[in-house]
């Protein structure tokens, strides 16, 4: 939550004319991948435990893993272009919609069967998102415009992200790993963008980069946002890790109040009584449907003994799903990755699976 509410406050900082008006977010965003894809390869240099058994094949690459790191380079890429405009609450509120978007590819690419349950979740959160648009008092067509084909491409990214890990693993089942391969993809896409839109001319013969000194602190306060995001990642991966996607998706809950409550005591961000019904309803449909996945999930843990007499030994998968931009995707094999309190309790998993057996 700390990392991911800083990282939130430092991109507005960064981008708002009212503080330090560096306005080339896109550039920014693909020296943050430079600093995470620096950090991965090191992390996987200095612990082996991290490195994957399997690594993605060329063609696997080209068809799989590169559209999944286009949609995730736009979608952060538009999130942060937003912030030049629009004040951080009303962003936040807006991402806070991406689920929406997320079960509406479901839907599109198969992914979940199109449900009464899952409709309903969509229009709650719809209206929640209609409730905060019609009552912003610095609404700024550009920047929600941005921030919500973010959100549209972070729906994208997260079912792309399944499909890309659904069926087999490709390596990607940690965010080292995950990172070391689409960094890469996403900052090159970045880079090239910010070329078109923002110039490099521009960028690099703007007061920021006027002397040595200036440049130096500039790259400083770029690379200093991309460690913020790769701490941000590998506290989710241990977060979940040692407890569960649902753990994750509730402090998710909690963080969109922080980074809003952040933003009216920093930023002076004003909300009306409309806004804050407006994310309630938001919120409650999010809630709504971790609710729902939980209790799907249950019946599937109690049936353990039935899947072993089966003869079942496939490793448990779980889908990464999380609301903040710089999230990379990753997908959670148990089977792939043990540290030592892992394989303890992989050891007493194993001994009550075959008394479940025995019996």
């Amino acid at each position: 939550m700390c990392f991911a509410t800083f990282l939130s406050v430092y991109n507005k900082w960064m981008f708002s004319e009212k503080y330090y008006n560096f306005q080339f977010p896109l550039f920014v965003t693909s020296m943050h991948m430079l600093v995470q894809f620096t950090f991965a390869g090191l992390t996987l240099a200095v612990l082996p435990k991290f490195k994957p058994k399997k690594r993605p094949s060329a063609k696997n690459y080209l068809y799989k893993v590169c559209p999944c790191a286009a949609a995730t380079s736009l979608d952060i890429g538009l999130s942060n272009l937003s912030l030049k405009t629009i004040t951080l609450s009303f962003y936040t509120m807006c991402k806070s919609s991406t689920l929406a978007f997320v079960l509406i590819f479901a839907f599109l690419f198969k992914l979940e069967q199109p449900r009464l349950k899952l409709i309903a979740i969509i229009v709650i959160i719809t209206a929640g998102v209609v409730l905060m648009v019609s009552d912003e008092t610095d609404f700024v067509v550009v920047g929600f415009a941005e921030v919500m084909a973010g959100a549209v491409l972070g729906g994208l990214r997260w079912s792309l992200t399944e499909i890309l890990l659904r069926k087999e693993s490709l390596g990607l089942s940690n965010p080292c790993a995950s990172i070391f391969y689409l960094a890469p993809v996403q900052g090159i896409i970045l880079i090239v963008i910010s070329g078109f839109v923002e110039g490099y001319f521009n960028i690099f013969q703007s007061a920021f980069f006027l002397t040595f000194k200036e440049g130096l602190h500039t790259m400083l306060v770029m690379l200093f946002g991309g460690v913020l995001a790769f701490l941000m990642i590998m506290s989710e991966f241990f977060l979940i890790k040692r407890t569960s996607v649902l753990t994750l998706s509730v402090c998710g809950i909690f963080k969109e109040v922080a980074t809003i409550t952040v933003s009216a005591i920093v930023f002076g961000d004003k909300l009306t009584v409309v806004n804050i019904m407006g994310l309630c309803v938001t919120l409650f449909g999010i809630a709504l449907y971790n609710w729902m996945k939980f209790h799907e999930r249950r019946p599937e843990q109690i049936e353990l003994g039935q899947e072993v007499d089966a003869g079942y030994e496939e490793p448990r998968r779980t889908q990464m799903y999380s609301q903040v931009a710089e999230s990379t995707p990753m997908l959670l094999v148990d089977n792939e990755y043990h540290d030592e309190e892992d394989s303890e309790s992989d050891i007493e998993l194993e001994a009550n699976r075959h008394t479940a057996a025995a019996h």
